[in-house]
């Protein structure tokens, strides 16, 4: 505490206007000044460096260290994320030394942001900072901003600041369309853990936790097979490869889809043939059956939004065409039980982090039953390293990625309950717009509305705080989309749906949304 204080003192860090009258829990509403906070500070360091544990202590708390007396969960050895041996805890002069430097005052910590009067395991650590006041100024001496900041709020600049020199615009919105500092704080112990044990083992390319959770998704999915690969694009790219698709071939897709489905045929030197899609954005199979040629080599539905297309009829008018699923946006949808990437000879995902299950970067999943194909891309997406004689890819899965995925993939059945609940409190309650399709066994990758007045109801949902996004994918001039789906693509607004959100955030939507119609 001495040194954090002398810092502040030395640096100006923490300047004497930062305290004001009441602000400071130990002194009941009295006036503070400098000199109180600065003997206070040195009051407890006192006490704590004169205080003196007995030998016997001293030996079990560092057993407790080195994994014994109880502490194979030390943060010393679990990158700081957990607690001390209970029974080191309960220790009586353990308890007696918290209680004499740390008997009244309120702290926050600098590391982890949490506020109040105990002191935990993991404030013991050396990258952890104790502040017994609540507000420091902003450290950017670079724009000489002399506004205080919360350090509470997990940021170390004011917010004016943190949005100046990030450009972080996500600051501003009362409803974010996706708040990936929120989902990672919520399952942060977990994440570390896993990161902190890859990063000691050192196996960081397709180690364990790639071959782990390819098991498991490969369960969840259905299928016998599952082979982690860098992105659903290359998931899609590969799929295609491994087929022998290339120039003078003819690929069936739909022009309402991101990018990657029609990038994946045309890098791989195919002819993308766009069908229409019909009133619930999916793929229109009678457009399918009519697109079908000689040339016809492979057909990607696209399940968008977490519906699905319509695949006993695909599978019955396709023949032996090749389906490969683009299932990016449908992870845990079903028909008749089966679930969306298990139908076709491929299934393809996208863990990008704004997915339903999302990691912290790029990654992505093939799904198959074929034992032989799942080999071959296993060789496929790391150069054929060890069967030479053919040109591969690099297109591995991180073990890092592979190890949040596991963390997440526990929760993933709360992942779709909790946005399947947003979904009917949409569906209740929102007026004058066309909704998503309702359909049994559907998820929710997004909440799509339809409106002759997108770009106004968008501005206007920007203007009060609520991040919505259009969806208008604009494809090269050399690929044009149907017309249909043209006007379809213009109408289309996507609202926030996640598993983060509170259910006052998705009620203050629909106010804002109700309230634009309701004016009119």
């Amino acid at each position: 505490m001495r040194k954090i204080w002398n810092k502040g003192l030395k640096t100006g860090l923490i300047p004497k206007t930062a305290f004001k009258k009441g602000q400071i829990p130990w002194n009941k509403g009295k006036k503070n000044t400098w000199t109180d906070l600065k003997q206070l500070s040195e009051a407890r360091s006192k006490r704590k460096k004169n205080f003196k544990f007995s030998e016997e202590t001293k030996k079990k708390m560092s057993l407790a260290r080195i994994g014994k007396f109880g502490g194979e969960n030390h943060p010393m050895w679990k990158g700081g994320i957990t607690k001390l041996s209970e029974r080191v805890r309960k220790l009586p002069e353990y308890k007696k030394w918290r209680k004499l430097v740390f008997e009244r005052d309120e702290f926050i910590c600098q590391h982890c942001y949490k506020r109040g009067n105990k002191l935990e395991a993991h404030h013991m650590e050396p990258f952890h900072r104790i502040f017994t006041v609540n507000k420091i100024q902003c450290i950017d001496d670079a724009l000489s901003c002399n506004k205080f900041w919360d350090i509470s709020n997990g940021l170390t600049l004011c917010v004016e600041c943190h949005s100046k020199t990030t450009k972080d615009k996500r600051l501003k919105w009362k409803v974010p369309f996706v708040n990936f500092s929120k989902q990672y704080l919520k399952y942060k112990n977990e994440i570390l853990a896993g990161i902190s044990s890859i990063m000691t083992k050192g196996d960081l390319i397709l180690g364990d936790e790639v071959e782990i959770f390819e098991k498991k998704l490969a369960k969840f999915i259905g299928t016998k097979y599952a082979i982690g690969v860098n992105s659903g694009t290359d998931a899609l790219f590969l799929s295609l490869k491994i087929l022998g698709i290339g120039k003078g071939d003819e690929v069936i897709t739909v022009g309402h889809t991101f990018h990657a489905t029609v990038e994946a045929i045309y890098w791989n030197g195919a002819k993308p043939i766009l069908v229409n899609v019909g009133e619930d954005g999916m793929m229109n199979v009678e457009e399918v059956k009519k697109a079908i040629t000689l040339k016809t080599k492979a057909i990607i539905p696209v399940h968008l939004m977490g519906d699905m297309v319509n695949m006993p009829k695909l599978i019955k008018i396709s023949g032996n065409i090749p389906i490969i699923e683009d299932a990016c946006q449908s992870i845990g949808s079903s028909i008749d039980g089966k679930k969306a990437g298990s139908w076709g000879k491929f299934g393809c995902f996208s863990f990008y982090p704004a997915k339903i299950l999302g990691s912290i970067g790029d990654a992505g999943v093939i799904t198959t039953d074929d034992e032989k194909f799942a080999e071959e891309l296993k060789n496929m997406r790391n150069h054929y390293k060890y069967n030479p004689g053919k040109w591969g890819f690099n297109s591995r899965l991180d073990s890092i990625q592979a190890s949040v995925l596991n963390v997440k993939i526990k929760y993933l059945k709360y992942f779709l309950k909790r946005r399947k609940e947003i979904a009917d409190i949409y569906d209740k309650n929102l007026r004058g717009l066309i909704l998503p399709t309702k359909r049994k066994n559907r998820v929710y990758q997004d909440y799509i509305i339809r409106t002759s007045k997108r770009d106004e109801l968008f501005e206007y949902l920007k203007e009060q705080g609520i991040e919505t996004m259009k969806n208008d994918y604009h494809f090269p001039k050399d690929c044009p989309k149907p017309n249909k789906t043209i006007e379809l693509e213009k109408q289309t607004l996507r609202l926030p749906i996640n598993d983060v959100l509170e259910d006052s955030d998705i009620n203050y939507v629909i106010k804002i949304v109700n309230l634009f119609y309701d004016k009119e």
